[in-house]
């Protein structure tokens, strides 16, 4: 460890964000927070996961069974309840503030 080092015990600075032009792309970001959320989802059948979901159902106007109480996309669990979804934003891929929707709040949990 160099002399410099000697007395650190804890971290002094950290990146949380990829700039153009460095080795790795905002792009190169954007694909592992995909691949992070979809390892977070787990198993999509499981009925004990609060991401499960059975179908994707599409809501959308002028429909015959538009109802405008729902999302246009949503993912319905097999209890008939709107499947928790997590969005990640793509201007900063930080996750702050993370909305987190579900049919309940314990789903919902941070």
């Amino acid at each position: 460890m160099p002399d410099w080092e000697s007395g650190r015990n804890h971290c002094w600075e950290r990146w949380t964000r990829n700039w153009m032009g460095l080795r790795d792309s905002p792009g190169r970001s954007g694909q592992m927070m995909i691949l992070a959320k979809e390892l977070a989802y787990g198993r999509r059948k499981d009925v004990s996961n609060p991401f499960q979901w059975d179908k994707v159902v599409l809501n959308l106007p002028g429909s015959e069974h538009y109802d405008p109480r729902l999302p246009w996309v949503f993912k319905l669990r097999k209890d008939g309840s709107i499947a928790s979804e997590a969005f990640i934003y793509v201007d900063d891929n930080t996750g702050n503030p993370s909305p987190i929707t579900g049919p309940a709040k314990n789903f919902c949990r941070a």
